[in-house]
């Protein structure tokens, strides 16, 4: 009766009437029958409940109504809210989150359950018997600060008097309880009227802390909320208990841990077979899962054979043949990473026994630094004979005497084709030049004496009088310090670029016109877009003619959909980038105004100096696209929750049978949704008795709290040894009738095979430290940061120094340096305090008084509350003596790398530049070869497809001379070149590099292009002449003959006149006269 005549809307939150209104309308005009819609609802006590509306339309005194029926479903939210966030907290427990973190979500969690109330955990700390706060979020930060640190006791508030004796404490009222007596008057002061506390337990039933939910009015708990604090205290018991074994794990598996991972070596320790042959990855360290690419799991795949190379693990295989009756072996093998590469490496094979255990223990030390300087050496001399050898220009190699020292092929064979003989070392350069050639030599030699380069085009006369030109450079090669000990000659044949020049001139006096045709348009259009050429057929086309077009804008008559998209590929083309596509598509405007479809293709033709420009050409496709359409689209569900979950669940009936299993459960013990179903969970959990009668545990459930715990051998489908920890609850429906039970299954075999690998942790450091490779020194820092003795030191440290162990543990880290290094011992240990690790060179000083260079790897640590360092310490004795022969070689090489006046480099097959001359950076217009080395090498080519065809038969042919190619230079402008390269290959046959030499033969191309297009021009102007215009030899053969000519002859074709004599074709009477032709032009 209080309802009736009411306005509904004034029981709904303002937020949410517009939205309900509408939807009601909605409904009424559909005539939609059972839309179900969620409605928050306030009650006469001014509290809200969720409700499910359901509408039914019908008419009411003839106007549209809807019947409502409402549905109260506030208790099923909030199971769903509590199952969401029981799910939530234990997999933030399961990924390791930071205790505090976790218990401040599981506080926050129980306030958003109950909004009215204010949460709370404090942890007892065992030996002083008090309580901290570890996680209340939203209670007054005085109240905290009060209550923190209060020791327990009978009579301390809800908390402390709940720690004390082991149970719930309920506190209605604080005003007036007595618990509350001595902090009545703090907690009223923030309004806290009524305080719950369940103190939380241990799986062996000692108090860890206690969970407290307070009320800002007097009031008693319901059994709801008292279930929910219960599985709370649950969830807070599995944080603590699981953040305390992390702990102690961490601490007792540090020190070998430190150690393992911290030595320079590899180190993988593999299992044994009764026959003394490895099996399974037991081990590996850091520096074996970065080096080789493989994360633990994918190395633990993988048998021992398969991390070598086929051809070094038969050496690797006799080793471990041979570790069998030896306490170690050593051999070389090659490592293969993730990638394919290969790392050579010197290992180390130990047999031990661990827990009645056979084990193989490798210790890998990475030899590529040693091997690399010893290739290195080798490579610089070869390097240096390569780019001398395989020059494309002439070189020779002349004494102060004139006496030739080296020469290249290409100097061999320039001798042969200009003077008819051979040049080797030993000749004199005189022999070579007859008089006035002579003196230019000697004064272009003698200013390169002098320290100063020389370079000029010179003419040759060679053998039977033939002129030869040549590009000459006369370079003075010089020692490290700076004296002159002979020449380096360089010489380019320029013969063809100057004939060329000589052929341009005259073809150029006989070109006249170029002519140009089309049936498709044709235009040619500015940078900006304005047409600066249109041909005929526009008129046919489009209904323009070509003078309305001339300096008009063309995007004018392009379609506006169509504008944007052919302006940004017209600016692109414009930067010299490739199109996307060959053809492009757009509308354009006829002369009618209707629009029209073109396809077309463009050239960017603006660096062309007979062009300038951008050239277009298009076709009319309107009626093909008339002929084009399509659609279609779609949508997917997101899964659910329990279908998502990281944690196995389980649903089990009433009666032990299995209702449903997660896809992690699923996952977990390797059974299908089928075989599950057929199964209880008694079959599951192995030697639990209770669970053979299912009944009690329900009963259990039901009577002693909302969860049971219990830890217990899973039986997978596999048959694999798997422990789990399950946590069961009883859901019940609206009415607190018992449905089914949840089971949260955690997965704990890893942790309990964590425990007992700590055991054999001590038996491994002990072998790792006596097993390196590496001398290793173990020292510790006094107060003021100032080494003590030696603690530890192994066999290899001993054989290094020549001291005895006794005479090292006597000694500081300091009384091995020699006096200079000790200098700088304080400034290293400054940096090693303050980044806890250093690597840096060092000289000790041995037992006999020699100073041996080495390599020193420290890290700092605390041992036993006392800072250590523990020392790597490696000979580099044989390091040192190779980086000094490869910079004597190398000093070598770069004088005449630098000197050479043609480009040279060295890239590697992707194009990343690694090396380059001067003079190939100013040869295409860089300044620095840093700036050349930020770009590929690829986008230097013009056309792409060149760089393709240069690689491919570079890599199938190993050496290619001659190749010639466009390159674009850094300011935008174009040169030839012309390239000799080579591929150089590892020992495995492998491409290591590209190496080479670029000449600029822009001047000659230039003027073959001209005079190609002269001759083409000429050509043409010949054919189409109506004169007679014939050519002939001094024999009076017919070389060439027109069109018109030929008619006149009688002929259908020109090109059958030629190879005729001109008295085969002129008449008898001719021929006196055609004799004194030509003996006249002889």
């Amino acid at each position: 009766d209080a309802l009736q005549g009411k306005n509904l809307f004034d029981y709904v939150p303002p937020e949410t009437t517009q939205k309900l209104r509408n939807h009601l309308r909605q409904d009424m005009e559909a005539h939609a029958s059972g839309a179900v819609h969620e409605v928050p609802l306030r009650r006469m006590d001014g509290k809200f409940i969720v409700t499910e509306w359901v509408d039914v339309p019908f008419t009411y005194q003839n106007a549209p109504a809807v019947q409502t029926v409402l549905r109260d479903v506030t208790h099923r939210k909030e199971t769903e809210q509590i199952f969401r966030g029981q799910k939530l907290l234990l997999e933030e427990i399961t990924r390791g989150t930071e205790l505090t973190e976790v218990l401040n979500k599981l506080v926050e969690f129980v306030e958003s359950v109950f909004p009215d109330m204010l949460g709370s955990v404090l942890l007892l700390d065992q030996a002083a018997q008090r309580l901290y706060v570890a996680a209340a979020p939203h209670l007054p930060e005085a109240y905290n600060r009060e209550i923190n640190g209060i020791t327990i006791g009978p009579r301390v508030g809800s908390c402390g008097t709940a720690a004390f004796l082991g149970e719930p404490v309920i506190v209605a009222d604080i005003a007036t309880h007595p618990l509350w007596e001595e902090y009545r008057d703090i907690a009223l002061e923030h309004n806290l009227r009524a305080c719950w506390s369940l103190p939380i337990f241990s799986r062996q039933g000692k108090v860890l802390g206690t969970l407290a939910l307070y009320y800002r009015e007097v009031r008693e708990p319901t059994l709801r909320e008292l279930e929910l604090m219960e599985m709370v205290a649950g969830l807070a018991a599995i944080a603590l208990e699981n953040k305390r074994r992390e702990g102690e794990l961490l601490r007792r598996e540090v020190q070998y841990q430190r150690l393992f991972n911290h030595i320079r070596e590899l180190a993988l320790v593999y299992g044994v077979d009764a026959r003394g042959n490895p099996t399974r990855l037991l081990e590996a360290n850091h520096s074996v899962c970065r080096l080789l690419g493989y994360d633990r799991k994918a190395l633990e795949q993988l048998p021992l054979s398969n991390l070598f190379t086929t051809d070094t693990y038969q050496a690797v295989a006799r080793a471990l043949e041979e570790s069998r009756t030896s306490e170690t072996s050593l051999v070389e093998a090659a490592l293969q990473t993730r990638d394919g590469d290969t790392i050579p490496v010197e290992i180390s094979l130990y047999r031990f026994r661990e827990h009645r255990r056979s084990l193989i223990l490798l210790l890998m030390r990475d030899i590529r630094e040693r091997l690399s300087a010893e290739n290195a050496l080798r490579q610089s001399e070869a390097n240096l004979k390569a780019l001398f050898d395989n020059s494309l220009q002439a070189f020779f190699l002349i004494d102060k005497d004139e006496r030739v020292l080296a020469v290249n092929r290409p100097a061999v064979e320039m001798n042969l084709k200009v003077f008819g003989k051979s040049i080797q070392p030993g000749n004199v350069a005189r022999e070579f030049f007859s008089g006035e050639e002579y003196v230019a030599f000697r004064k272009a030699f003698e200013m390169a004496l002098s320290g100063k380069k020389f370079s000029a085009e010179r003419k040759i006369v060679g053998q039977n009088g033939r002129e030869f030109w040549f590009e000459v450079n006369y370079m003075p090669v010089q020692d490290a310090r700076g004296e002159i000990l002979s020449v380096c000659l360089s010489a380019l044949e320029i013969t063809d670029r100057k004939q060329a020049e000589q052929a341009l001139r005259e073809s150029e006096e006989r070109f006249r016109a170029l002519v140009q045709n089309s049936s498709d348009i044709i235009a040619v259009l500015s940078a900006d877009g304005a047409v600066r050429y249109q041909s005929p057929s526009i008129q046919t086309t489009l209904g323009y003619s070509p003078e309305a077009l001339a300096e008009r804008e063309v995007f004018e008559f392009v379609h506006p959909d169509d504008r944007p998209r052919l302006r940004t590929v017209y600016r692109a083309l414009v930067k010299g980038k490739r199109l996307p596509r060959r053809l492009v598509e757009f509308r354009v405007r006829d002369a009618g105004g209707a629009w029209r479809y073109l396809e077309a293709s463009a050239s960017n033709q603006l660096n062309n100096p007979a062009v300038q420009g951008i050239i277009i050409n298009a076709r009319d496709i309107t009626s093909r696209k008339q002929m084009q359409d399509a659609l279609r689209e779609s949508e997917e569900r997101f899964r659910t929750v329990f279908e998502n979950s990281g944690m196995g669940i389980l649903l089990i009936r009433l009666n032990g049978r299995l209702l449903e299993a997660n896809p992690a459960l699923h996952a977990m013990l390797g059974y299908t949704p089928d075989q599950l179903q057929e199964k209880k969970l008694k079959d599951l959990c192995r030697g639990q008795q209770p669970f053979s009668r299912f009944s009690e545990v329900v009963k259990r459930l039901e009577t002693e709290g909302p969860a049971l715990q219990v830890e217990c051998s899973l039986a997978t489908e596999r048959g694999e040894e798997r422990w789990g920890r399950l946590t069961l609850s009883l859901v019940r429906n609206g009415e607190g009738v018992p449905q089914f039970v949840v089971a949260m299954i955690e997965d704990i075999t890893e942790r309990l095979q964590t425990l007992r690998e700590l055991q054999e942790s001590e038996e491994k450091y002990r072998l790792l430290f006596n097993s390196s490779m590496d001398a290793i020194y173990v020292y510790p820092l006094d107060e003021t940061g100032q080494p003590g003795k030696f603690l530890a030191v192994n066999e290899v440290a001993c054989r290094q120094t020549g001291f005895t162990r006794e005479q090292l543990l006597d000694r500081t880290p300091r009384e091995l340096l020699t006096p200079e290094q000790n200098q700088r011992f304080e400034e290293w240990m400054h940096r090693l305090q303050e980044k806890r690790h250093l690597l840096h060179e060092a000289l000790y000083v041995t037992r006999s008084g020699r100073r041996l260079p080495v390599e020193v790897n420290a890290n700092l640590f605390d041992y036993r509350g006392q800072p250590t360092v523990i020392a790597t310490v490696r000979d580099i004795s044989e390091r040192k003596f190779a980086e000094a022969a490869i910079r004597a070689s190398e000093e070598r090489y770069r004088t005449l790398f630098e000197g050479v006046p043609i480009g040279l480099y060295r890239s590697t097959p992707e194009g990343v530049l690694l090396d380059a001359n001067q003079a190939l950076v100013s040869m295409l217009g860089y300044t620095s070869l840093e700036e050349l080395q930020s770009i590929r090498l690829t986008t230097l080519y013009v056309d792409a497809s060149h760089r393709e065809k240069w690689r491919e038969r570079l890599e199938a042919e190993g050496t290619l001379r001659g190749f010639e190619a466009r390159l674009r230079r850094q300011d935008g402008t174009t040169i030839w070149v012309r390239e000799h390269s080579r591929a150089v290959r590892n020992e495995a046959g492998e491409i290591v590099y590209f190496e080479g030499s670029l000449e600029d033969i822009t001047p000659q191309k230039t003027m073959e292009e001209a005079l190609k297009a002269s001759e083409e021009r000429y050509r043409d102007l010949v054919e189409n002449s109506e004169d007679i215009i014939f050519t002939h030899n001094l024999d009076g053969v017919l070389l060439s003959a027109n069109r018109a000519f030929a008619r006149l002859m009688g002929y259908t074709d020109a090109h059958q006149m030629v190879g005729l004599h001109l008295s085969e074709i002129l008449a008898p009477r001719e021929h006196p006269r055609i004799e004194a032709y030509l003996e006249r032009i002889a």
